[in-house]
């Protein structure tokens, strides 16, 4: 993830606007310069959002599953179960070793988010401006709960599969094709009714959550879409998307055979 970040998210672009190829071609009224804004401090909680949101999402997802997949691959769940940790035990510590992961890289993305982005504007040589700490909680707190509510969705698909390999394939269908597949699906049909559903998938809110952070606009000039919801409605359908698929999980794993 860190590598994506430095290499997607900020030296590819930086470079670009810079040093534009040969033949580079940039939308009208595009403003390369004003756009090298997105890789300055004063940026950087949309940037990492933007550029982590859904990359970050997947592999977190990846760990999610094989955090639980593999203990049946291995079957060391037979093992582990038979000693003195109880099934709801084992998958709430589970469940927490996964949030602190998950918060850890978080922090560290911001936190190298922060590093690269003040050695960039001082090559540019441009004022220093430093986001508020606020903004810089809010801005990890939010990608700590995307990154969060993904693994325990990949949890919940390695228990209800008892493995790896089909709960990762199902994960990443829906979180890189199915939804956008069903969106479009609903935007063609139309009607009012369709606006509902579409405030309620997970990828979609995490969307509109990542939007609430970029002010309306692209540091180039160019109007981004406004969020579907609220902040505060999106952080509190996620947090019931992570406590409904750690339930389901949880169900699943004391009720169920191991193998």
């Amino acid at each position: 993830m860190l590598a994506l970040l430095i290499l997607l998210g900020y030296l590819l672009g930086w470079i670009v606007f810079n040093h534009p190829p040969k033949g580079a071609r940039f939308p009208a009224r595009f403003d390369r310069l004003a756009a090298r804004l997105d890789y300055y401090p004063q940026s950087m909680v949309h940037q990492v959002l933007s550029s982590m949101g859904e990359l970050g999402s997947a592999l977190c997802m990846i760990l999610g599953v094989l955090a639980v997949g593999s203990e049946y691959g291995w079957e060391t769940f037979k093992t582990m179960l038979t000693q003195r940790p109880t099934r709801l035990q084992t998958i709430a510590g589970r469940a927490v070793a996964l949030a602190v992961i998950t918060l850890i890289c978080a922090i560290g993305l911001f936190a190298a988010a922060f590093v690269l982005s003040v050695v960039i504007v001082s090559i540019d040589g441009q004022p220093l401006q430093l986001p508020t700490v606020l903004s810089l909680l809010e801005g990890a707190g939010a990608l700590w709960l995307m990154f969060y509510v993904w693994a325990s969705f990949g949890m919940m698909l390695a228990y209800v599969f008892r493995q790896s390999a089909m709960a990762i394939g199902i994960g990443l269908v829906y979180l890189l094709l199915l939804e956008t597949l069903l969106l479009r699906l609903l935007g063609i049909i139309g009607g009012a009714w369709v606006k509902d559903p579409t405030d309620v998938l997970p990828h979609s809110v995490m969307t509109s959550l990542a939007a609430t952070f970029t002010g309306g606009y692209h540091a180039a000039g160019e109007v981004i879409a406004a969020p579907a919801v609220s902040a505060t409605q999106a952080v509190v359908t996620l947090v019931l998307y992570a406590v409904a698929f750690n339930i389901v999980g949880a169900a699943l794993f004391r009720n169920r055979d191991v193998t």
